[in-house]
């Protein structure tokens, strides 16, 4: 007869020297440990766990393994815990009765009961300095909220409003156009200086109308991911916003985000052409993600004064003075732009490396065209093809002449 002994989830054969009170591999003494008989060959390692005093006295392995797993589960079942979702505990009030369930366990010793608080609430959520300045009389009426929205008009209507502090909560719309001039506070154009917030948590806005954000000078948070169009105007001087990610978007309109001075980063995966005026004035913008862009219209990033460097690999088409008095600006790519626009790089002080290979249209003609004005004293590095160089009978175009002549300037031709 070989005797086991069960050591904190293992178990070996016993030795001499083991103490029966002693679990060789636990961290703190258990108040027996297992010991086990068996009438057999040699036991492997078991995986199951208990320091339970516990004498067993078996002939078959398979029952030796049943009788220690029903000990654990018996162990694992004695006590529970239930949850219980309930909502804010701050003071929430909604057009709708809801319900709260709560479900509990019976266990076989005893029963904990653990409250927790659910602040996820699903929706388009609108943030207000002030509950006394939202745009509408009752803010729980959700026929006056639908009303404001223009739906179904403008898309299917919500279907329920929550109100928590400062915070709208607006339930069970969907396919929304932020209608023309929604929070700018038309016809005057002084802008919402209330809304601070605007997030929507099930996808239910798809774009942004004209104006529709129009000065609203404190808004921080504009997360509208499921939108796919945004209209002209319709971020414009919203001088709080910091942030761009609209990954959806294909078409964006003139001057979107024009004048939005604190915007750091913006992230567009989706847009093929930027439109004039887009990053207009945005002299915070450091960092600009537009992967798949072909064309940047005119204006596009004129006066981004903290733009370091800019780099799009697919651009084929870049507008009239499109960088224009981005006077930080170092470095600017674009491998497949074959026009650049008149004062393209205008005014850029800091400019040394422009790097154009594909570009057989510099200026609109192939005199000055002020490509590169108020570009001077700088070391400069121009890439551009071979034809640029004798395009203007047989001299250089007109720009490039200009650049030589007031910068020390080295030319590669591809």
């Amino acid at each position: 007869m070989t005797e086991y002994k069960l050591f904190g989830g293992f178990m070996r054969p016993k030795r001499d020297e083991d103490d029966d009170d002693e679990c060789g591999f636990c961290v703190a003494k258990p108040i027996q440990s297992t010991r086990i008989t068996y009438d057999g060959p040699n036991l492997p390692c078991s995986g199951i766990h208990t320091c339970d005093t516990i004498t067993i006295a078996i002939q078959k392995l398979d029952n030796l393994l049943c009788q220690l797993i029903n000990c654990c589960n018996n162990q694992s079942t004695s006590t529970s815990t239930t949850t219980t979702v309930i909502p804010s505990t701050s003071t929430t009030s909604s057009s709708t009765s809801s319900t709260t369930s709560t479900s509990t366990s019976t266990t076989s010793s005893s029963s904990t009961t653990t409250t927790t608080t659910n602040r996820e609430l699903s929706g388009l959520r609108l943030l207000w300095d002030d509950i006394g300045n939202i745009p509408v009389g009752d803010p729980n009426s959700i026929s006056d909220w639908n009303t404001f929205f223009d739906l179904p008009i403008n898309g299917n209507p919500f279907t329920s409003v929550v109100v928590t502090g400062n915070e709208i909560n607006l339930i069970g719309g969907s396919g929304i156009t932020l209608k023309e001039e929604l929070f700018a506070n038309a016809p005057s154009y002084t802008g919402n200086d209330n809304l601070l917030g605007i997030e929507d948590t099930t996808n239910c806005v798809t774009s942004v109308g004209l104006y529709a954000f129009f000065y609203c000078t404190n808004l921080i948070i504009a997360n509208l991911p499921a939108i796919t169009s945004i209209i002209d105007y319709a971020f414009y001087h919203c001088t709080s916003l910091t942030t761009i990610n609209f990954p959806l978007v294909t078409s964006l309109g003139s001057s979107c985000f024009n004048s939005c001075v604190s915007i750091t980063s913006a992230r567009l995966d989706s847009i093929t052409t930027l439109s004039e005026f887009t990053f207009s004035g945005c002299n915070s913008l450091t960092d600009i993600y537009l992967p798949i862009a072909n064309r940047i219209e005119t204006f596009a990033f004129q006066d981004c004064v903290a733009l370091l460097t800019a780099n799009f690999p697919l651009v084929t088409y870049t507008g009239d003075r499109a960088f224009k008095l981005c006077s930080v600006i170092t470095e600017i790519r674009l491998d497949l732009s074959t026009h650049i626009g008149f004062e393209c790089f205008g005014s850029c002080p800091q400019l040394t490396i422009v790097y154009i290979p594909s570009c057989t249209d510099l200026g609109g003609t192939v005199e000055d065209n002020s490509v590169f004005d108020n570009t001077i004293g700088n070391v400069f590095t121009l890439t551009v093809p071979v034809a640029l160089m004798t395009c203007n009978a047989g001299a250089p175009d007109g720009d490039i002449q200009w650049l030589m002549d007031n910068n020390t300037v080295t030319i590669i031709t591809v």
